[in-house]
């Protein structure tokens, strides 16, 4: 699969982490990406035919709409299956960028894939998916989304100063996750409860929550960079308490052991 990667024009440094835009040409066999718990936050465009998606709890396929936004997910709630010419564009939000951008209450974002067009409008959605349906390469849809985007911010001037919670995420994935909420309620100047509300309408759930994920992703960076690697090694790095605690993550969040999980 060819990916291209690149950032947005720095006024939406906020809201958006990266663009991707990935090609591939995978023939008629179905290729499976598991896709565990996750706290990205992503507007996703196909040009070719859209993904098929199973729901793994009840092994239902359906297509994916041609534009999706997919919140954070807090379990492996669906996997991925490819086939044929696979052309994608995603716009990925910061943790807190649809909600500052948008006003999306992430809250009603979390463990869903919601069409473009219904959350977002169809006066955005449309022209913005044709004329990245146009564009020759990765860079001019690069150009096309800032554009875009940049006239929302200006129609719409949503903040673009730093939230609490957008302060909070950055110090939990420094951390690889493993910061407890006590220390990140100390640095925030707020309670538990106070933070929790915050996080809760700005990333759509809870802090403790999204620090196992963030660590649930560097225990499987790390994995992908060193595949001979041990996972109790990983597991002691990563601040788990020994093998067994991390298998309980991984469960819960991954649907599998580590073993198991198809890397």
């Amino acid at each position: 699969m060819d990916i291209a990667k690149s950032r947005p024009d720095d006024r939406l440094a906020p809201y958006v982490r990266h663009y991707v835009s990935r090609r591939a040409r995978l023939g008629g066999e179905l290729v499976r990406i598991a896709l565990p718990a996750r706290t990205q936050v992503i507007l996703e465009f196909y040009f070719a035919a859209p993904h098929l998606v199973e729901i793994v709890s009840t092994g239902t396929r359906e297509r994916a709409p041609t534009a999706v936004v997919v919140g954070p997910q807090t379990f492996r709630r669906v996997d991925l299956l490819l086939s044929g010419i696979v052309e994608v564009f995603t716009v990925q939000f910061t943790p807190t960028g649809l909600h500052a951008l948008f006003g999306i209450p992430m809250r009603h974002a979390i463990d869903t894939a919601m069409v473009a067009e219904d959350l977002l409008g169809a006066a955005l959605i449309r022209p913005l998916h044709d004329r990245l349906a146009t564009a020759p390469d990765h860079a001019a849809r690069t150009a096309i989304c800032d554009d875009v985007l940049l006239a929302y911010r200006q129609l719409h001037r949503p903040t673009a100063t730093p939230s609490i919670a957008s302060r909070i995420v950055a110090a939990i994935e420094r951390g690889r996750g493993t910061a407890t909420v006590a220390d990140l309620s100390i640095a925030a100047g707020l309670s538990p409860r106070q933070l929790r509300r915050l996080f809760d309408a700005e990333v759509g759930m809870a802090p403790k929550l999204y620090a196992r994920i963030v660590r649930l992703d560097a225990a499987l960076t790390a994995h992908r960079a060193t595949p001979d690697r041990s996972w109790t090694d990983i597991a002691h790095d990563l601040g788990w308490f020994d093998q067994a605690h991390l298998d309980k993550d991984f469960r819960a969040l991954a649907g599998s052991t580590p073993t198991d999980f198809p890397i």
